[in-house]
């Protein structure tokens, strides 16, 4: 079914027995505006401007500046494409390619399933591509390959629970990380693929990249992920930036990311102090690592995490939360979600069977449900697989709320810290400014506002990983000058 098929929360259906509280909840975009909370990509099928405005106090007057690009009228395809559009800037992408490809799905009929349909295909001309150049002997041609073929088997993985397909899930992962290692690979020395002992057995998959192997003691930088996001992305997104300007750089695949996620089914752990203490116990054995100049940045649900770390973790110099996330349950919660999460709800499971009843459940929404809930313990990894939505309402709850930060929790950190907001960010209005109260103990606090004037709106601003990376760094360099 193409997305133009699917009915919008705005039609008019007859009544049914519950289509009152189902309406009522689909037109404040529940699942658009409340389930994408936790990762770089969608920012909600059913987002609508409308919800934006209403949840921003900077949004777009009409003479305020265009914000984003138009690609698809698909708010969730348009976000994540715009991932690949911006991260051509650090070589995880070509603007022709993407907008062929965009041509390509427009003309095929949009659904998702032309979206992953082209996008796989796009990745594996470029993998093929990559190894005739590498025969031929063009290793740098065959090296911007695998990376672009990374980038596009990562545009078709976000989506591929909302195809026919969704049990695919872990190939496609698997495909678009071949492509990533013989990127790597063919990095040189300067890339070292490890594994770091975390917790009964199990290794996080990780990468220390390097400006030069000339074993100098250099400024290190972990860069920390989100929810659906992958190393191509932060990539783009901190590494590349990292060794521009002379530092060391530690990408890494945590509980509920990549490998972890979709080959070990390791959900997320809100003990993510657990997870950052020993990728710093191995920096720290490193010779071409300056210990007093360590700092970890959190991009997406990863700028709640490296608050929950760094609140027991005092061997960091500094600490980026980007954005500042408090609270992951707040956006579920927000335009009539509490009447399907709220506590006072007597009966949630009788009302989220009730929702799931009503015509205005559509594809697109079963497809955020299920991306949104598989990130937070195995049988909901199982469910979105198999195409099912997830009814247990309060086991969701409890899950997602073990990631609140505590003003307690908060008070530990004790390095310097960047919060940074995103103007039109739908997911966490207001929540940076909150962090920042909250940081009493931090060794110094700084807020900063990305803005729809500098290109670099909405979650993460996808189309300008320059202008986040140069704002990030800047202030890095500045904290880490004096240790």
């Amino acid at each position: 079914m193409s997305s133009h098929e699917r009915k919008s929360c705005n039609s008019r259906e007859p009544a049914t027995e519950h289509g009152s509280l189902a309406e009522s909840i689909c037109r404040r975009r529940l699942l658009g505006a409340g389930m994408a909370i936790s990762g770089a990509g969608v920012l909600g099928t059913l987002a609508a401007p409308a919800v934006v405005a209403a949840k921003t106090s900077t949004a777009p007057s009409p003479q305020s500046p265009q914000a984003g690009l138009a690609l698809f009228k698909q708010d969730d395809l348009n976000f994540e494409v715009s991932f690949a559009m911006g991260e051509a800037a650090y070589g995880a992408g070509e603007v022709g390619e993407v907008a062929t490809a965009i041509n390509d799905i427009h003309a095929a009929g949009v659904s998702y399933q032309t979206f992953f349909d082209t996008f796989m295909a796009l990745g594996a001309r470029l993998a093929g591509e990559a190894q005739a150049a590498e025969s031929a002997g063009h290793r740098q041609t065959a090296r911007a390959r695998h990376l672009r073929s990374a980038s596009y088997y990562n545009q078709a993985l976000f989506f591929v629970l909302g195809t026919r397909t969704p049990a695919a899930e872990e190939a496609v992962y698997r495909a678009m990380q071949e492509q990533w290692a013989a990127f790597a690979k063919l990095s040189g020395r300067t890339f070292e693929r490890i594994e770091i002992p975390y917790r009964d057995g199990i290794a996080i998959p990780a990468y220390f990249m390097r400006p030069e192997n000339d074993g100098q003691r250099r400024k290190t930088v972990i860069v920390n992920n989100g929810s659906d996001a992958q190393f191509v992305d932060v990539y783009a997104y901190g590494a590349a930036a990292a060794i521009e300007r002379g530092y060391n750089a530690l990408l890494f695949e945590g509980p509920g990311q990549g490998s972890l996620l979709f080959e070990k089914k390791i959900c997320f752990t809100p003990d993510w102090a657990g997870v950052i203490a020993p990728l710093v116990d191995y920096l720290l054995g490193r010779s071409d690592v300056d210990p007093r100049r360590v700092a970890l940045t959190g991009w997406s649900m990863g700028g709640n995490l490296v608050i929950r770390a760094a609140s027991q973790e005092h061997r960091l110099a500094a600490v980026v939360a980007d954005p500042g996330a408090v609270d992951l349950l707040a956006p579920y919660m927000e335009h009539g979600g509490d009447k399907i999460f709220g506590p006072d709800v007597p009966d949630r499971p009788a009302v989220w069977r009730a929702y799931k009843s009503s015509a205005d459940f559509t594809d697109a929404q079963k497809f955020l449900f299920a991306k949104r809930t598989e990130i937070f313990a195995p049988y909901l990894l199982e469910a979105a697989r198999a195409g099912k939505v997830f009814s247990d309402i309060g086991s969701l709850v409890r899950a997602i709320s073990a990631f609140a930060i505590s003003p307690e929790m908060a008070a530990g950190v004790r390095a310097h810290v960047l919060v940074t907001d995103y103007e039109l960010d739908p997911f966490f209005p207001g929540q940076p400014e909150r962090l920042m109260q909250l940081l009493t103990s931090a060794a110094s606090k700084t807020l900063h506002r990305f803005t729809i004037a500098e290109g670099a709106e909405y979650h993460c601003a996808p189309l300008a990983p320059q202008v986040r990376n140069e704002a990030v760094f800047d202030w890095l360099d500045a904290v880490l000058e004096t240790p």
